[in-house]
């Protein structure tokens, strides 16, 4: 069974970047740049790991990974979120799955995290 990783993120550089650090580490990436293209990915598979920009298009972040918190499907996802405002970290908190992780994140961050 392959592994996933999904990669919801507006900022298209940053995307790839995430992209091809996780296909480096053996990761089929699902990737989404607004919200509801996030939303419509995550009802249909499970991610091991989730990387969450909270400012988003369409749908934010925020209420997307209120609906990773909320999805059955989902509980066994890592979710990442990411974000260059570290006033995102508190509301972060609520989430006891979701950690939270400042703008840049640099590829040894990632592999970082994937690695446990």
């Amino acid at each position: 069974m392959p592994r996933i990783a999904c990669v919801i993120e507006d900022d298209n550089s940053l995307q790839e970047v995430y992209s091809l650090v996780l296909r480096s580490a053996g990761f089929d990436v699902l990737r989404a740049s607004d919200g509801q293209t996030a939303l419509d990915l995550l009802q249909n598979n499970q991610p091991e790991i989730i990387f969450l920009d909270v400012r988003l298009p369409v749908i934010s972040g925020l209420d997307v990974l209120q609906y990773i918190d909320e999805a059955s499907h989902l509980n066994m996802s890592q979710v990442v979120v990411v974000s260059a405002g570290n006033h995102f970290e508190q509301v972060t908190r609520q989430y006891p799955r979701a950690q939270f992780h400042l703008k840049p994140m640099l590829p040894t961050d990632i592999l970082s995290i994937i690695s446990g």
